[in-house]
């Protein structure tokens, strides 16, 4: 796989899917996550530049991973 600097993270499927066909569009390489083992593997073993995330998704507490990184400063969330 292409080094990933456009991670979605959703716990739907066809949401991932459609989401990196919009951003493959726009030039990124793009990458989805749907549980939280994924996200990790992707975001550490990537120079991942943007990250979309569900946050009511299901059994990954995306809502955590997103204030541990945004203390961690490594990407800007918003």
């Amino acid at each position: 796989m292409d080094e990933v600097d456009f991670l979605i993270v959703d716990d739907d499927p066809a949401i991932c899917e459609l989401m990196k066909r919009v951003a493959k569009s726009c030039g990124f390489s793009a990458a989805a996550a749907t549980d939280a083992g994924t996200f990790k593997d992707l975001y550490i073993n990537n120079d991942v530049k943007v990250i979309v995330v569900d946050l009511p998704c299901r059994g990954l507490m995306a809502s955590r991973y997103s204030a541990s990184l945004r203390r961690q400063g490594a990407n800007p969330i918003s």
